[in-house]
């Protein structure tokens, strides 16, 4: 999930003869309307240095190639360059002479820590609510859960009516059926494992559940005013992290007024562990820490991300690398699939609402302190019975089976 959907590191760009005592907003603005981008927040600007700008376009917001970027950019140097009077009227950001436009070669691009990537994020339209749209805008209609296209956005989704009943209808079993095999952390099954398939781990100690669930309360009283990424089923799909919603927690989750507090949220939460505060976080991660590196040794060098969702929410149907999800409150019915019965329908074919039922070989309804595995590429869509909050851990390959012994 999250930035999963676009693994590969997008090219860079170097603009050459820029004004760089311009803003980079207006600079921003600029290389997005000569590239004909509707979303100027597609382009992000890495560095600004002597007259150069370094740049990349979102992969999930690029509906042009790279070598139309560079030729688009380069048409545009082209007619300033021989004194077009259009081109001259509209810009003071490029020095004709020395502008020029090239893609950077792979030795040369610069990597950024994720400290910095998430500045970039927080600074494309701060936290203001009022922007979310231009973080959607870019994005082309996918098919809702009913198979319909619609237009994703960042708006609050709000149900006609309780999102169980529209569940049902198109998934029957939604609250019965479970077909994925329970296996405990403690038997010798677990050690034999071929992590080929989805299984749901069980035999966590009650404790170390309860105690998670008390840790993850006081997180996120603590962190009530760190901004944390959101977004809805559609959203989060097409978006991943890159223009995910910026929002204080205390805004995107707030506790029921009745006796057991429970999360209520109409956003999604997901938010890197890596994001939150450390001071505030050690406590859980070293539960997370001791409980996924020591006891569940499953997944190489995973990343953990915080996971918090209202009834009704959930990711919609997307693979990546192997991934393991602990729930800690709530219930989610999974739906799974080997990624040949997806990949080898026809692009026109529509996968919903068919993946809740047939298109689904797999389907679980995973409960507190049950940790799912799914297996690499493995399609996978998440719907929330309950109010729900976990924890994914994300990998790009499992360990081997003899390293678990």
């Amino acid at each position: 999930m999250g930035d999963d959907y676009c693994n590969e590191e997008p090219p860079l760009f170097s603009l050459f003869g820029v004004n760089t005592d311009i803003q980079e907003e207006i600079l921003q603005h600029n290389i997005a309307r000569v590239l004909q981008l509707q979303n100027e927040s597609s382009v992000s600007i890495l560095e600004t240095d002597e007259q150069t700008v370094l740049f990349f376009v979102e992969q999930s917001c690029q509906h042009i190639s790279d070598e139309t970027i560079v030729e688009r950019l380069q048409t545009y140097i082209n007619s300033l360059q021989a004194g077009n009077d259009v081109a001259k009227a509209t810009t003071n950001w490029l020095i004709p002479n020395e502008a020029s436009i090239n893609m950077t070669e792979m030795e040369e691009e610069i990597s950024i820590s994720e400290e910095e990537a998430y500045q970039v994020w927080l600074q494309e339209d701060g936290s203001n609510a009022n922007h979310v749209y231009y973080r959607t805008s870019h994005l082309q209609s996918v098919r809702s859960p009913d198979g319909d296209l619609i237009q994703p956005s960042h708006h609050n989704v709000e149900f006609q009516e309780s999102p169980i009943v529209q569940q049902l209808k198109r998934d029957p079993t939604l609250l019965v059926f479970d077909n994925v095999p329970r296996i405990s952390i403690l038997s010798n099954d677990f050690h034999s494992l071929p992590w080929n398939e989805p299984v749901v781990l069980t035999g966590i100690e009650p404790d170390e559940v309860q105690n998670s669930q008390a840790v993850l309360q006081s997180l996120i009283t603590k962190c009530a005013d760190v901004i944390v990424r959101t977004g809805n089923r559609e959203t989060l799909i097409e978006n991943g992290f890159h223009h995910s919603a910026p929002i204080p927690l205390k805004d995107a989750v707030k506790q029921s007024s009745s006796k057991d507090k429970s999360l209520i949220t109409n956003r999604m939460v997901f938010s890197p562990f890596s994001e939150l505060p450390k001071a505030t976080t050690k406590d859980f991660i070293d539960i997370v820490d001791r409980l996924f590196s020591l006891q569940i040794n499953v997944l190489q060098d995973p990343k953990y991300t915080l996971c918090i969702a209202n009834e009704g929410f959930g990711i919609g149907m997307h693979n990546h690398g192997p991934a393991l999800f602990w729930l800690l409150d709530g219930r989610k019915k999974w739906y799974l699939s080997q990624p040949e019965t997806i990949d080898q329908l026809d692009a026109t074919t529509p996968t919903h609402p068919q993946f809740y039922q047939d298109l689904s070989s797999h389907k679980c309804i995973l409960m507190p302190g049950e940790c799912l595995f799914v297996p690499d590429h493995w399609y996978h869509e998440i719907f929330n019975i309950f109010p729900t909050a976990g924890i994914q851990m994300l990998s790009d390959q499992v360990i081997a089976p003899e390293a678990t012994d």
